[in-house]
């Protein structure tokens, strides 16, 4: 699979290179599928701040019977929680990364995380 960002003329050649060869593929039984979208904007620095002050909010918050769990335990109990979880060989599971997430779904995972933490956890988050 290729994948191309039109940013430039070149850009655009590279692809029509790809797609001059597309009936000797589709005579071939593998006809190419074409998407064209608008790249999403990926999540910004300060999504990405306010996402981790948000788990520094919630470990110093949310310490059951005198336990405090890291901000990486929250990271990963989170993604288990909000995002699509895999099987692996073992059997053992693993969530998807965050870093997949455009502006807008990272925004709504956020959304998750905090009433989560506010409705599960009792934590107060602090205004930034």
């Amino acid at each position: 699979m290729k994948l191309f960002t039109l940013r430039a003329d070149r850009d655009a050649e590279a692809l029509w290179g790809c797609l001059k060869d597309w009936r000797a593929a589709n005579e071939a039984g593998r006809p190419f599928v074409v998407e064209i979208r608008h790249d999403k904007e990926k999540r910004s620095r300060g999504q990405n701040a306010l996402y981790w002050a948000r788990l520094a909010d919630i470990s110093d918050q949310f310490q059951p019977d005198g336990r405090r769990y890291s901000r990486d335990a929250l990271h990963e109990f989170f993604r288990r929680q909000f995002l699509p979880v895999e099987e692996l060989p073992d059997g053992t599971t693993m969530a998807s990364s965050t870093t997949h997430l455009d502006a807008t779904q990272f925004s709504e995972y956020l959304l998750q995380v905090e009433a989560y933490a506010c409705q599960e956890m009792g934590v107060r988050f602090i205004e930034r």
